[in-house]
């Protein structure tokens, strides 16, 4: 049975961190343009091929909507893309573990008459890889003429993206531009990584800035979300939609959309009749409804381009948890005295999966993901210092 799982939160994040890892363990350090090192050598070693960027090139002005390109490397493992307001960094944009295959990718976040810095990183074999990096600068655009068309193109694209899988297992509708997103992951459903790229390619399609944004309830992945953000050049802000969900967060009255940051703060002040949802699609708010925890609630934190989920908890998380006992059936979530501790949980038949279940602290907190039990759980080889919680739902 399915739980209605549209994330953790931005998949394609987790694989950049994994990369990250994989670099840090093995001790690899870049020296120059082009060039690469080996951990543990005494001697300099052969120079290694570094796909070069073909789109841009170094010092250009660029069309922020178009594709990032570069050459392919034989034998290369595959790619890491990062892009920075300084040089090396990643504040602006990154993606890992791009396949081999893959030599060009869709950017966000890129704003008109800023400087950029983009770093490629080829992943080759025998714990290596080769880098170059380039600086450019984002064109001006024209402003689109019409607030009201404007409006209702987000709106439009947002509700087709959501309506292009189904409810219950987020398969893609074949054919559909979340289908080729889908499958260029190697997977058969969508999560809110997959929706929230497709909708970003699909706005930058007509020229509307837009980035991703990514949230998250606990400080781990696995409690979080996914949405995109939109700039309004009407209202010279970021708005978000969220295409996971089919809804889009925006005040008729004011004709004003709503940011991730403004979100945040009326969650944590539980200003919550100061949310505007606005749903799109004929299914109105039964996909927020569906899912395991009121997704507003993930709005709690957000978390920078750049950083970890760990790394941005501003607010507690247990503000929003309910202490709960073992036993009924429903959706929880399981806090550790520290990032070591386990347990196992024995779920009974039911309308979810059964059997036995490990349960941990995901990526680095005292937090496990959201699991989904029947009647009659129990559990087993439990840590000491481990509680027990449902989560507040307080608008969906």
């Amino acid at each position: 049975m399915h739980n209605r799982h549209f994330c953790p939160a931005d998949s394609r994040r987790q694989l950049v961190l994994r990369i990250r890892k994989l670099l840090w363990a093995v001790c690899l350090v870049s020296v120059g343009c082009g060039k690469s090192e080996q951990a543990g050598g005494t001697s300099d070693p052969p120079a290694l091929a570094a796909a070069q960027f073909t789109y841009p090139t170094a010092g250009s002005v660029i069309d922020p909507f178009r594709h990032f390109k570069w050459t392919k490397v034989n034998g290369a493992v595959g790619y890491y893309f990062q892009i920075g307001s300084t040089p090396g960094g990643d504040d602006i944009f990154n993606v890992g573990n791009l396949p081999p295959n893959i030599t060009e990718w869709a950017v966000d976040n890129l704003m008109p008459g800023n400087t950029y810095h983009a770093t490629l990183k080829t992943i080759l074999p025998n714990n290596t890889f080769s880098y170059s990096d380039i600086s450019f600068t984002a064109a001006d655009q024209p402003s689109p003429p019409d607030a009201n068309a404007f409006y209702s193109m987000i709106r439009q694209l947002t509700g087709s993206v959501r309506v292009s899988a189904d409810l219950s297992s987020n398969i893609p509708t074949p054919g559909t531009p979340l289908a080729t997103e889908v499958a260029l992951r190697g997977r058969t459903a969508a999560d809110c990584t997959d929706y929230s790229y497709t909708l970003i390619d699909l706005l930058q399609q007509q020229h509307i800035y837009s980035r991703r944004v990514v949230l998250s309830l606990v400080g781990n992945f696995w409690i979080g979300h996914t949405v995109v953000e939109y700039y309004d050049p009407f209202r010279s802000k970021w708005s978000v939609t969220d295409p996971t969900f089919g809804v889009m967060y925006f005040d008729d009255g004011t004709q004003t959309g709503q940011s991730a940051a403004e979100l945040s703060d009326y969650v944590f002040t539980e200003s919550f009749s100061s949310i505007q949802p606005k749903f799109l699609t004929p299914k109105q708010d039964e996909y927020l409804k569906s899912y395991s925890v009121d997704p507003i609630t993930l709005f709690l934190n957000i978390v920078p381009e750049g950083r970890t989920p760990e790394q941005s908890v501003l607010h507690d998380p247990l503000q929003f948890m309910l202490p709960a006992s073992v036993g009924a059936s429903g959706f929880y979530v399981f806090e550790f005295a520290d990032s070591s501790g386990t347990m196992q949980i024995i779920n009974p038949p039911g309308r979810f999966d059964s059997g036995a279940i490990a349960v941990g602290p995901e990526d680095g907190t005292r937090w496990s993901r959201v699991v989904a039990l029947n009647d009659g759980w129990t559990i087993e080889n439990v840590a000491a210092g481990s509680q027990v919680f449902t989560t507040r739902r307080v608008i969906f």
